[in-house]
C-alpha cells in the first residue's frame, strides 16, 4: 500500500485499503459546429470584406476613363484628316432638347449638336469631338456606364480613382477633386489631373461622374494644358448634365 496521503495524487484516493480508482475518462471534444468544412460563406455586399468587388468595379471605370481620351483623340482624328475624310465622324444624336442617351439607355447627357460623334473606340463608350483639332490632337469628351459599384458614393469614387491612378498613369499630378452640384441639384464627383502618356506633353483630364444604385456614369474632357481652360469653359456645363440611368 502506497504511503501518499489520500487525495494528494493526481486522483482521489479513498482510503480503504483497496487498489486505487482508475481516473474518469477524459471528456469528448466539442463536436463542431453546424456548416460546411471550406469555412463560412464569402460576406454578403455591404459586409466587412466585400469592398474588394466594390474597388474592382470603381477601378475597371478608372482605366477606361484613362485611356479611351488618349485613343480617342486619335480616332476622331481620323475622320477630320488633311484629306478632308470626314466620314467617321457624325453629327452628336441628340433629341430636340439637345439630350443624348446612349444604345444602352444606361446614361443621358446634354450634349452641344454642333459636336460630332466619333466611331466606337471600345463598346460602350461614346466619344465627341468638341473643339478643332490642332497640333495632332482632337480634344474630346467620351462618356461610360461603369460597373456596378454597390455601396460607393460620390466621394468614394473619386477616393477611389485618386488612391490608384498612379497604378495606370505614373507620374499623374491630381490638380483637384471633390463633389459639386449638378445641373439639377444631384452630387456628382469629380477630378482634374494631368497624366503623361508618352506624347511631347502632358494632357489634362476633367472627368465627372454619377454615381447611383444601378451602377456609375462618367463624362471626361481630354485636351491639351495650354487649350485646357477654354474648352472647360465650353464643355463642363454639359459634362454637369451627366445622370446615370436605372436599369
Amino acid at each position: 500500500m502506497s504511503d501518499q496521503e489520500p487525495g494528494t495524487g493526481p486522483w482521489p484516493v479513498p482510503d480503504t485499503g483497496g487498489p486505487p480508482t482508475p481516473p474518469p475518462p477524459a471528456p469528448p471534444p466539442a463536436a463542431a459546429g453546424p456548416g460546411p468544412a471550406w469555412g463560412p460563406p464569402p460576406p454578403a455586399a455591404g459586409a466587412p470584406g466585400s469592398s474588394s468587388r466594390t474597388l474592382i468595379g470603381v477601378l475597371i471605370g478608372v482605366i477606361v476613363l484613362l485611356v479611351i481620351g488618349i485613343v480617342a483623340a486619335v480616332v476622331l482624328l481620323s475622320g477630320d484628316d488633311d484629306d478632308g475624310d470626314d466620314a467617321a465622324l457624325t453629327p452628336a444624336e441628340v433629341d430636340d432638347e439637345g439630350l443624348f442617351v446612349d444604345p444602352q439607355e444606361q446614361y443621358a447627357i446634354e450634349l452641344d449638336p454642333e459636336w460630332e460623334q466619333g466611331p466606337d473606340v471600345i463598346s460602350g463608350v461614346e466619344s465627341f469631338l468638341v473643339a478643332e483639332p490642332e497640333g495632332g490632337f482632337g480634344p474630346n469628351l467620351n462618356v461610360v456606364a461603369a460597373l456596378d459599384a454597390p455601396g460607393v458614393d460620390e466621394q468614394g469614387y473619386v477616393d477611389a480613382f485618386i488612391g490608384n491612378i498612379d497604378q495606370f498613369a505614373p507620374g499623374a499630378e491630381v490638380l483637384d477633386s471633390g463633389v459639386v452640384e449638378g445641373s439639377d441639384g444631384r452630387e456628382l464627383g469629380f477630378v482634374e489631373y494631368l497624366a503623361d502618356f508618352g506624347g511631347p506633353e502632358d494632357l489634362h483630364f476633367l472627368a465627372i461622374v454619377d454615381v447611383a444604385d444601378g451602377g456609375s456614369a462618367s463624362a471626361t474632357l481630354t485636351a491639351p494644358p495650354d487649350r485646357f481652360d477654354a474648352i472647360r469653359a465650353d464643355v463642363e456645363p454639359y459634362m454637369l448634365t451627366i445622370q446615370r440611368l436605372d436599369g
